[in-house]
């Protein structure tokens, strides 16, 4: 990867979690924003540098996290640049396939990479899984997110379709327990402590057979369930 200059344009959740792990791992980004105060703000105190648009193209690979909505605004401001080689796009959006931004910007090269995960997670606890069908093809790219978290290999729509079922599954579960506190008298104090710590760690607990005597028990009448 010596050599290899990256930028990075979305400082939401996605963003700014790659920002954070970025900076941790000694790999410096250009950050674009529109509005070049929040793209200061956001690498203050980092090894990162804010960049303008122009000098964005300069770079060799650029990280896309955008929101599906603002994906076609910002191509459409990188499509008025001219006098620089077009750096590879990576396209990190789980809603926008890659397939439909090479059709509608064939002067682009795009490649896809998903995070099969919640960006939260990815910045707090790290592990993060990258899917791409893409690897084979470039090892500086497959390099750049080994530093990040695993690769593997992959489609876009199972990663979508893995995260929405998980998605669904976990807020199905949460507004079930939370109705179920509600119903049985639980205050707010209660039911906040259920979702924010009990939950998540009776997960973790159970995914690592760790479960402790009283939620093993609970374990069985579930399986008996």
């Amino acid at each position: 990867m010596t050599g290899s200059k990256w930028g990075l344009v979305g400082i939401g959740r996605l963003g700014s979690a790659l920002l954070k792990k970025c900076d941790a791992e000694g790999l410096p980004l250009k950050v674009y924003h529109p509005d070049s105060a929040k793209a200061k703000e956001a690498v203050d105190g980092t090894l990162h540098q804010a960049a303008s648009l122009f000098e964005l193209t300069g770079c060799e690979y650029v990280l896309l996290a955008l929101p599906a909505s603002a994906m076609e605004t910002f191509l459409d401001e990188l499509s008025g640049v001219e006098g620089h080689v077009s750096p590879v796009l990576i396209n990190l959006s789980t809603k926008d396939r890659t397939d439909r931004l090479k059709k509608a910007w064939p002067a682009f090269a795009f490649t896809g990479v998903k995070l099969a995960g919640h960006a939260k997670a990815f910045e707090e606890a790290g592990g993060a899984l990258f899917v791409s069908g893409a690897w084979d093809m470039d090892e500086t790219l497959r390099a750049f997110f080994e530093r990040l978290g695993t690769t593997r290999t992959g489609t876009e729509e199972e990663i979508e379709a893995f995260n929405r079922l998980v998605t669904k599954t976990a807020v199905t579960a949460a507004v079930r327990l939370e109705r179920e506190l509600e119903k049985e008298g639980y205050d707010a104090d209660y039911r906040r402590l259920a979702l924010r710590h009990m939950v998540p760690e009776i997960v973790k607990a159970y995914e690592a057979d760790e479960l402790g005597g009283f939620a093993e028990a609970v374990r069985r009448e579930a399986d008996g369930e």
